[in-house]
């Protein structure tokens, strides 16, 4: 996760950086329930790829 208390780091907006922390803490955390925590970046790759493909079909026949 990253601190931003790191030196030389200030974000634009710490409003929209504290609500992105916070978005990615929960979806960490629903990841470690649904078991996919350990995915490798390989998988995660993989996952991202057949998720596309799937949208760029449904589109292509006129489906959203």
């Amino acid at each position: 996760m990253l601190n931003y208390r790191r030196k030389n780091y200030s974000p634009k907006n710490p409003y929209i950086a504290k609500k992105a922390l916070a978005a990615m803490k929960r979806m960490q955390e629903q990841a470690e329930r649904n078991g996919l925590s350990e995915m490798t970046l390989e998988e995660i790759n993989a996952e991202i790829y057949a998720a596309r493909r799937e949208r760029e079909a449904r589109e292509a026949q006129g489906v959203q």
